[in-house]
């Protein structure tokens, strides 16, 4: 090979090198390190095919019946100690199954969340100014003549709080024809939950004051049997998060929806309302559930504990991500080592849960302490 060519060759990697750290700089932030190591480099029971941290399933990449392998993965918490978690609630008429299913499994969706310190709130889709409209502002969770603004720890009943709150009653009375006398006017049909979202921000320092915390990473969950009818679309939401908050705390989206290609599902929630049109493939909502680094559930599934228990792992400010799927039963090492490098705990089973790939600790790890996770992977 000449000279001239091989600096040639050499110059346009380091230009790639470049390049590809500008974009990556440019890109979402995170909020904790993944370092995913193997305890051997070699032998039996290294890692014979190291898959990304991402890989939606490790157990394809390696062939039926491969032996487990020793696996560390190492993690820094970097994460905000606290997490403000906001449900967009399709409030149309066809929609009271479904908030009935989600209102069933909040205990799911806490023991997701493990032990970090969250506060939840609830708006509705509609922002069309009727008499059912929200327009981004938090509901009320009313309970023995006081009334919450958001659902917290400390808060009592927050079970039955969640419940009341998420069964609306004007997709109760206004979809029923016994219960019609009790309907003001029908709740709008043009379902706008990133509008609600937007709306919503807007208020944060007026009606929805409180809500939205400093410190806190941020998490939408919409649940929708229809597409989106807004203006705002995925890209000028990701847009507005970062104009409000910068990169100083993580915020993603998540749905609990009907899947693009999904017929069955479509199929499934048009039969529900005698196939009047009322179902729609949310593809708007799936596009900032991807560029958010979201969870997608499908509204169809008959129990929504294990789409909500997912959801509240993926935003828990205690859960990582490990690079493998754990083999069961779980058998793990866990030790926390704080900043200055001494060693916090080696942590028991009974201070985390496994939910898919994420390891959840049911009490705070502290801010910066490094933990190192070894276990038998598949």
């Amino acid at each position: 090979m000449n000279t001239t060519k091989s600096r040639n060759i050499a110059l346009y990697i380091c230009l790639m090198v470049i390049l590809v750290g500008g974009y990556q700089n440019c890109s979402k932030v995170e909020f904790y390190e993944n370092k995913s190591n193997d305890m051997a480099s070699s032998g039996p029971d290294s890692d014979p095919d190291p898959a990304p941290p991402d890989s939606p399933d490790d157990a394809l990449r390696r062939p039926p019946g491969a032996k487990p392998f020793t696996k560390t993965d190492s993690f820094v918490n970097n994460n905000n100690s606290s997490v403000d978690i906001l449900f967009v609630v399709d409030n149309s008429l066809s929609m009271y199954e479904e908030q009935t299913k989600v209102a069933e499994e909040l205990k799911s969706f806490l023991d997701g969340l493990g032990g970090s310190d969250w506060q939840i709130g609830i708006t509705t889709t509609d922002i069309d100014g009727g008499y059912y409209s929200t327009n981004g502002e938090l509901l009320n969770f009313v309970s023995g003549g006081s009334t919450y603004r958001t659902l917290t720890p400390e808060v009592q009943n927050v079970d039955l709080l969640f419940r009341y709150t998420m069964q609306r009653d004007e997709t109760l009375y206004c979809g029923r024809l016994d219960d019609r006398s009790k309907c003001v006017e029908q709740p709008s049909a043009d379902e706008k939950p990133f509008g609600a979202i937007v709306e919503s921000i807007r208020l944060r320092d007026s009606k929805n004051k409180g809500f939205f915390r400093s410190n806190s990473d941020l998490a939408f969950i919409i649940l929708s049997d229809e597409d989106t009818s807004d203006t705002v679309v995925p890209e000028d939401l990701v847009n507005i998060f970062q104009r409000t908050w910068g990169y100083s705390k993580k915020v993603t989206v998540h749905g609990i929806i009907i899947e693009p290609g999904d017929t069955d599902c479509y199929n499934q929630q048009l039969a529900q309302m005698e196939n009047r049109g009322w179902a729609g493939y949310a593809r708007g909502v799936t596009r900032a559930v991807k560029y958010t680094g979201g969870v997608i559930g499908s509204i169809c599934e008959i129990d929504y504990g294990r789409i909500l228990s997912t959801i509240g792992a993926s935003i828990s400010p205690s859960s990582f991500r490990l690079s493998r799927t754990p083999v069961t039963p779980v058998q793990m090492t866990i030790t926390v080592t704080d900043k200055t490098g001494s060693k916090v705990a080696v942590l028991p089973t009974s201070k985390y849960k496994i939910i898919g790939r994420n390891i959840t600790f049911t009490q705070p790890v502290p801010q910066g302490a490094r933990i190192d996770i070894t276990y038998l992977a598949r």
